[in-house]
C-alpha cells in the first residue's frame, strides 16, 4: 500500500507458506549463529546489542536477488542462508520461530505470557523470572541500545563485492544496476524486576550502480536470547557497564 508522507509502497507477496520440515530449522540457526559471532568478534569496546536473526534475516532476503560472485560471496559470509540450499531450512525456522507466541510455564509451572515476532518487529517476554530453578542469579538492571552500520564489517567478513559497483542483484530487477549502500542495524535489551524486554531492527538500503549455587553477576558480561530447540540466536549482547543506560 502506497505512503504518501514518505513516498514508500509496502509490497506483500500472496504466496502460501510452503511446508517446513522442522528438523532443517537447526541448519538455518546455525548460520544465524555464525553470522552473530563473526559480527561480535568485529565489535569494538563497550556495551554492544546484535540481533544475529534479524541481520541474517534481512541479509537473506537480499541474498535472494544476488547472482553471481555477489551471491557467492555472500553465501560465504551467510553460510548459505538465503540461498536455494537453505532455502527449505529458512522456512522452517521461519515456522519454528512464528510458533513462539504464546503461554508458556516456567520450570515451577507458572505461565507467563511470550511474543515473538519476525521482521524487525518487537520481541518481549515479560515477567519471566531470572532465577532458574535451584540456583539464584543476580542481575544488575540494564538498558542498553546499539546501533550499527554493518556494511564495513560484511565486507571485511568476506561479501565486499555486494557493496560495490559490481555487484549482480539480477535477481532482483534487470532495468538497473543495484548495490547494497548500507546495512543498518539498531538492537536495544532492557532488563529489570519485570523481565526482559528486546527489540531489534534491521535495513539493507539498496542504491544504483550449577545446583543450590548463587551466581552475583557483577563483571561485564555477555546477553544471550536464544531459541532453544532451534539454537537461533536471536539476540548476542555485551554488558560492560549496566550503568550506562540508553537515553
Amino acid at each position: 500500500m502506497p505512503s504518501p508522507a514518505a513516498g514508500v509502497e509496502l509490497a506483500r507477496a500472496d504466496a502460501t507458506r510452503a511446508p517446513a520440515d522442522p528438523a532443517l530449522a537447526a541448519d538455518a540457526a546455525a548460520a544465524i549463529d555464525a553470522l552473530g559471532l563473526d559480527l561480535y568478534r568485529l565489535a569494538g569496546p563497550g556495551n554492544l546489542m546484535l540481533s544475529p536473526a534479524s541481520s541474517a534475516i534481512a541479509l537473506s532476503m537480499a541474498r535472494a536477488g544476488a547472482r553471481g560472485q555477489t551471491a557467492e560471496e555472500m553465501d560465504t559470509v551467510l553460510r548459505g542462508l538465503g540461498s536455494d540450499a537453505l532455502a527449505d531450512a529458512g522456512n522452517a525456522l521461519d515456522a519454528a520461530l512464528a510458533a513462539r507466541t504464546g503461554t508458556f510455564p516456567d520450570a515451577s509451572g507458572k505461565d507467563h505470557d511470550v511474543t515473538l515476532r519476525i521482521a524487525n518487529a518487537l520481541f518481549a517476554q515479560r515477567d519471566m523470572p531470572l532465577e532458574p530453578t535451584k540456583i539464584e542469579v543476580w542481575l544488575p538492571r540494564f538498558d542498553i541500545e546499539s546501533s550499527v552500520e554493518l556494511a564495513d564489517a560484511l565486507a571485511a567478513l568476506g561479501m565486499p563485492t555486494a557493496f560495490s559497483e559490481s555487484a549482480d542483484f539480477s535477481g532482483i530487477t534487470t532495468a538497473a544496476d543495484l548495490h547494497i549502500d548500507k546495512v543498518v542495524h539498531e538492537a536495544n535489551m532492557t532488563v529489570d524486576e519485570k523481565g526482559t524486554e528486546a527489540a531489534a531492527a534491521t535495513v539493507v538500503i539498496m542504491r544504483l550502480s550449577g545446583v543450590g549455587a548463587e551466581v552475583r553477576v557483577d563483571r561485564p558480561f555477555l546477553v544471550v536470547l536464544r531459541d532453544v530447540p532451534t539454537g537461533a540466536i536471536v539476540f548476542l549482547g555485551r554488558v560492560a557497564d549496566p550503568s550506562e543506560s540508553r537515553s
